[in-house]
């Protein structure tokens, strides 16, 4: 256990929520509602989907793609080219000019208010700038997403070691994010993004920042989260990275998505 001793902050208040995640694999599908291999509803969902931006500018064209449950897909693409565009619209960040996106059987683009930022909570997002809040050690950073969910104290110390130890940072419990390098910044972010254990877990340029050593150790975490059940679906440039893995790839240029690796 984390030796530090946490602080929540008294305004959260939200009910708790929990995720089950669960299995490998990606399909691109044309119809609506499309399934998964197996017959189980795809975790993930997305139906000609195109975004305009204003100026002409194109996001994604057509994109229609399903990720079963437990699946890993990696996004690659220039930039520019739309792969942070369909994360959001994941999230709910962006909505789809034409087309449905659905995760876990939800239609996103429906989502408002209060239920979005409850879908929100069910997910794991990482993003390539951390995001981490720097008057707070480590583990208050990771913490801060149960504390969202009205977790009780004592589930809270009961998730947070091993979500420590899974990305190596245990001894850093009471640190705070100026004394980490760029690397274990990167680990706290995947960290707090798993630690309510998602079904889901979205990364955007999660290696974008860092060096080769410390990408592939963000990797290795990503690809043990996928093994013990969790969907990730994460954008990436590094190509070495993508050649050594044996995942599934698409690859989106001018909003348009095709397949390198199935």
């Amino acid at each position: 256990m984390p030796s530090t001793t946490l602080s929540r902050p008294s305004h959260f208040s939200t009910a708790q929520t929990s995720c089950d995640p669960s299995v490998s694999g990606a399909t691109v599908s044309g119809t609506r509602g499309a399934e998964a291999a197996g017959g189980a509803p795809a975790l993930v969902s997305l139906q000609g989907v195109t975004k305009h931006y204003k100026a002409g500018v194109q996001g994604l064209v057509n994109v229609s793609l399903d990720i079963p449950k437990g699946g890993f897909l990696w996004i690659t693409g220039p930039s520019g080219s739309g792969k942070t565009t369909l994360l959001k619209l994941l999230y709910g960040a962006e909505r789809s000019t034409q087309g449905v996106v659905m995760v876990q059987q939800q239609d996103v683009g429906k989502l408002k208010g209060d239920r979005l930022s409850h879908f929100r909570r069910q997910l794991g997002i990482v993003f390539q700038d951390y995001k981490l809040i720097p008057n707070r050690t480590v583990a208050e950073n990771i913490a801060f997403v149960l504390w969202a969910q009205g977790v009780a104290p004592e589930e809270v110390q009961r998730r947070l070691a091993p979500t420590l130890r899974l990305v190596g940072l245990s001894h850093k419990a009471d640190a705070f994010p100026h004394h980490l390098s760029g690397g274990e910044q990167q680990r706290v972010s995947i960290a707090r993004a798993i630690v309510a254990t998602p079904p889901l877990l979205i990364a955007d340029e999660p290696t974008g920042n860092l060096d080769p050593d410390n990408a592939r150790q963000v990797m290795r975490i990503l690809h043990q989260l996928n093994r013990m059940g969790v969907t990730v679906v994460t954008t990436t440039h590094n190509e070495t990275l993508v050649k050594e893995s044996p995942h599934p790839m698409v690859h989106i240029a001018e909003g348009q998505l095709s397949w390198l690796r199935r």
